[in-house]
């Protein structure tokens, strides 16, 4: 569970971070930065190892808005920048060329009510 967890907050982490950097033209010209989503998973779960990762839902949600504002505040409210942009860094991250970005947004959509149906499902153990 903890494992899963640590995961799913890397992958928000890294997307955020993917997201900002996307804007740095300088910096997508010469690297990948939808590289920076399995990284942070990968870091993630590592310190999930050595430390519990145990956020509110509360905080989640809070984290989760903060991407999308993110993402109106960058792209304006363009849909069509939506529905691309996201696709295309997790896409590129992950090295699925051979998936269309109406797949990976499909893909992205079930791996978001996963984890919060997961966070839901499995809440952390109240300290006393």
């Amino acid at each position: 569970m903890r494992m899963a967890k640590s995961g799913f907050l890397g992958f928000l982490a890294g997307f955020f971070l993917a997201l900002v950097l996307y804007q740095w033209v300088w910096l997508e010209m010469r690297v990948n930065v939808g590289r920076l989503i399995p990284v942070c998973m990968l870091l993630f779960v590592l310190l999930g190892f050595r430390r519990n990762l145990s956020l509110g839902f509360s905080l989640l949600l809070l984290i989760e808005g903060a991407l999308t504002l993110t993402l109106m505040v960058v792209y304006g409210f363009d849909v069509t920048a939506f529905l691309i942009v996201p696709a295309a860094l997790i896409r590129e991250g992950f090295s699925c060329q051979a998936l269309s970005l109406e797949q990976m947004n499909v893909i992205l959509i079930i791996t978001l009510l996963a984890g919060n149906t997961f966070w839901v499902a499995f809440p952390p153990p109240r300290s006393s």
